[in-house]
């Protein structure tokens, strides 16, 4: 979900070619990109990460969403031009999770050329398997 001060307009709605039930949305809002975006949790993810970097190429540009890895990984695979934003050390985590190994931060906001501050993980008690990540960019 996006929600925007202000008005947006739609640019694209895609779903990945290889995992049509994850894709990416995005809208201009007064000249800044931003893309919410389900990545798959497995190889095809490579793929999807190079569309989304397609799709968010020039600046100012916020890449959000659920990319199935933690934060470490999401910058490695997205380069140089993106900032990862760092959730403060007493976060919530995005995905809980009673077991397992994986991640439990594989939510995130990604930018280019522009700050995030304000980053919280707010608790959604059971609504969803996802806890709500909210920020302020810009």
């Amino acid at each position: 979900m996006i929600l925007v001060d202000g008005s947006a307009r739609q640019v694209t709605a895609e779903p990945f070619l290889f995992d049509p039930g994850k894709g990416a949305l995005a809208v201009d809002l007064d000249g800044t990109l931003i893309v919410a975006t389900h990545v798959t949790g497995d190889q095809r993810r490579a793929d999807q990460l190079a569309r989304l970097r397609l799709l968010t190429a020039s600046s100012p540009a916020v890449l959000l969403g659920d990319f199935n890895i933690d934060r470490t990984a999401l910058a490695e695979a997205l380069g140089d031009d993106y900032a990862v934003a760092w959730f403060p050390p007493d976060s919530l985590p995005t995905r809980p999770r009673d077991s397992g190994t994986k991640s439990q931060f594989i939510d995130h906001i990604a930018t280019r050329g522009l700050p995030v501050r304000g980053i919280t993980v707010e608790d959604v008690a059971g609504l969803s398997d996802h806890n709500l990540v909210r920020a302020i960019v810009g």
